[in-house]
């Protein structure tokens, strides 16, 4: 099983590793592409699985004041470790986080795909009635 580490400035080159993963799963995404130019606002949000010394997952954190929330900016896995547990062991590390702050939910976007959609909803999340278009949440326990 992976170990998961989460970062800290003096961890850039594991932060260019886990950019390069979201960039590859995010394609388009304008936020990946502002992590290349200026890491600083992310790194420290950032978490990553290691397995050996290789990223092969990592969750961004953020926060959404409307939900009063912890969010998942961003889960990517490495193809060649999906559907070993991988991103399951990053949300629950980001649920932990969230309860040691005293955090009550936590939050996300998925994207269209629906193994994504099934992926979060096996886990507790649950689309927000009322809400923004597609947005779930979780609440902690």
């Amino acid at each position: 099983m992976p170990r998961l580490l989460h970062l800290t400035q003096d961890n850039d080159e594991l932060f260019m590793e886990a950019t390069d993963l979201f960039q590859e799963t995010f394609r388009n995404s304008q936020t990946v592409q502002e992590m290349y130019v200026d890491s600083r606002p992310f790194i420290e949000r950032t978490i990553v699985a290691l397995h050996g010394t290789k990223v092969v997952g990592a969750l961004k954190r953020g926060y959404n004041p409307d939900l009063d929330a912890i969010s998942v900016d961003f889960l990517a896995v490495n193809k060649d470790h999906r559907r070993a547990g991988v991103g399951h062991l990053l949300l629950s590390e980001l649920e932990k986080f969230a309860k040691e702050r005293d955090n009550k939910k936590t939050c996300l976007f998925p994207r269209t795909n629906p193994e994504v959609v099934n992926f979060y909803q096996k886990r507790g999340y649950v689309f927000i009635p009322d809400y923004k278009p597609r947005w779930m949440e979780k609440v902690l326990n």
